[in-house]
Formats: C-alpha cells, sequence, structure tokens
C-alpha cells in the first residue's frame, strides 16, 4: 500500500525525469468516444485480431492470446511473452479489483471463445495497446456498463510492459462501471494505476511536463480539447494524474480506493445524457468545501 508521503514523493519528482522515459499515446479512449458517437460507430469498428494459440490464467478469468506462425523462434517468442503479459494481468488483476474494489471486468458473451477477459498480442505498432470496449450490455441495469478486450503490441519494449498492462486493465475495469466517463478521468485514472503500481517508474514524465506547463488550463479538460487552444499535441489528460494523486493525498489513503469510490459513486442510470463529469458530483459528496476552494487548494499543492 503506497503511504500519502509516498504519493507526495511522487508528485514532487517533476525535475526527475530520465531520458529514456517518454509518455505513450492511448488510443483506448478515442475508439470510446467513436462508439458513443452515432456518426463514429463504423470508424470504431475494430476486429478481433486472429488467434491461434492461448493460454488461461489459473486464479482470475484471463485468457491470452497470440497467432501462431512459421518460425518456430518467433513462436518460443510469443509463448514467453503470453506468459509474461499473463503474469502481469493477473498482478493487475489482484491489485486494482481484489485489493482496491474495483469491479471486475464483466463477461464478454463468449468471444474470444469463453466469458474471460481476452488479451491480444498483435504487431500494431504506435500506441503499445488499446482497450476495446462492447456495447452497453444491458439497457436496464442502471448503468451503461460494457465488456471490453485489450490488444498489447508484441513487439512492445519490456521495460514499459508493466505500465501498459496497468493502464489499459485500469479502463477494462472502468468499461465495468461507466463507459461514459470523461475522458480526463478514465485517462488520469488509468495512469494513476500505473503510478500506485510501480512508483518509480518514469513513463508519465512527460505527460506530467505537459499538465505542469498548462497552469492556467481548466483543471477537468482533456489533451484533445486542449490541443485545440494551443494547437500542439497534448497529454494534458495523462499527466492529470497528478490530481488524483492529490485527491488520493486529501481525501483518501493512498491507495487507490478513494479514486475509486468516485468511480463508482458516480453512475447515472441508462436514460441519462449528457451531466459530465459524474465524478465531480460524487468528489463535493465527499466534502464540505467548494469545488473553487478545492481547486486553489489543489493550484497551491501542485506548486510546492
Amino acid at each position: 500500500v503506497m503511504t500519502t508521503s509516498r504519493l507526495a514523493l511522487i508528485a514532487a519528482m517533476t525535475c526527475c525525469w530520465s531520458a529514456h522515459a517518454r509518455a505513450r499515446p492511448c488510443q483506448t479512449m478515442l475508439l470510446k468516444q467513436q462508439q458513443l458517437s452515432r456518426h463514429g460507430r463504423e470508424k470504431a469498428a475494430v476486429e478481433r485480431p486472429d488467434s491461434t494459440s492461448f493460454v488461461d490464467s489459473t486464479d482470475f478469468s484471463i485468457r491470452v492470446h497470440w497467432q501462431e506462425g512459421d518460425q518456430e523462434d518467433e513462436n518460443a517468442f510469443l509463448r514467453q511473452r503470453s506468459a509474461d503479459v499473463l503474469a502481469l494481468v493477473e498482478g493487475a488483476w489482484q491489485r486494482q479489483v481484489v485489493e482496491e474494489g474495483f469491479d471486475a471486468p464483466l463477461p464478454d458473451e463468449g468471444q474470444g471463445g469463453d466469458d474471460k477477459l481476452d488479451i491480444y498480442l498483435a504487431a500494431i505498432g504506435g500506441s503499445g495497446a488499446y482497450t476495446r470496449a462492447g456495447d452497453d450490455i444491458d439497457s436496464n441495469d442502471g448503468r451503461v456498463a460494457t465488456y471490453a478486450y485489450v490488444v498489447v503490441d508484441v513487439g512492445i519494449e519490456d521495460e514499459f510492459l508493466p505500465v501498459v498492462i496497468e493502464h489499459e486493465f485500469n479502463h477494462v475495469c472502468q468499461f465495468a462501471i461507466d463507459m461514459r466517463a470523461t475522458v480526463f478521468f478514465a485517462e488520469a485514472s488509468a495512469v494513476l494505476q500505473e503510478l500506485l503500481a510501480y512508483p518509480d517508474d518514469g513513463a508519465w514524465f512527460t505527460a506530467l511536463a505537459d499538465f505542469q506547463k498548462w497552469p492556467q488550463a481548466p483543471i477537468f479538460t482533456d489533451g484533445d480539447a486542449w490541443k485545440a487552444v494551443v494547437a500542439q499535441d497534448s497529454l494534458y489528460d495523462r499527466g492529470g494524474a497528478l490530481f488524483l494523486l492529490y485527491l488520493e493525498n486529501r481525501f483518501g489513503d493512498g491507495d487507490g480506493q478513494f479514486v475509486r469510490r468516485l468511480w463508482q459513486d458516480s453512475i447515472q442510470g441508462d436514460d441519462v445524457v449528457g451531466n459530465e463529469p459524474d465524478w465531480l458530483d460524487a468528489l463535493k459528496a465527499t466534502q464540505p468545501q467548494s469545488i473553487g476552494d478545492l481547486v486553489l487548494d489543489f493550484s497551491t499543492w501542485r506548486a510546492l
């Protein structure tokens, strides 16, 4: 469990960027936004990768898939990589679902061969990984929630694989709660899970620098929205994990459960349209301070 002092230490490490650390773009929320848009559904229609082989977890409902080829050395690499990925997903499930209390991934109605969470190894390049959500599984269950699968680039560098898996697994858990949450909250929450699981990893430093570069930006905006203002690419929502670190430091125990409760306390009914961000309503219910005062307090905290 990470203490609040450890969280404060991470937040203070803005000057300790390493040359090799870099932020990884995440395509998950783009796919989700396209899926929820009537005009974007065709573009978002991503097919599951081909699979000829798989390995199942003995502890959790997880299956890792890969495509066998003609070269035995390549197949041996894929088998080892699938075992490594499976171990990382199991670790993420243990931390986020068992220990923090996030909703477990929802069964996928037999897609991928059974109801397990499917992780695919494929040559996708670029983003490193993405999570693809299904459609709302029940229009009368009081939430817009769904199952998902994850695609991981088979060639991703070993050093980035743990944080990529931790990040994408959190998106899977998010979709099991509420797939309508804002991009800022979804991306910042997934990066928070990276930090809680791997506090010494520097993969988020570029995004953190981007977030700290724009203290005048609305605290709840996202990278695409802010890009339109500053006319340059922005990882603002990923760097916004600093705000969630603040919330964990200010109101929680530094173990991720405060942010998890915000997710679960902000669920709206199936018929609710708009009215985002719901998590802000849940946050307001936790403390008597106004949101304006809270943002002012955070501004001081981030500066120090």
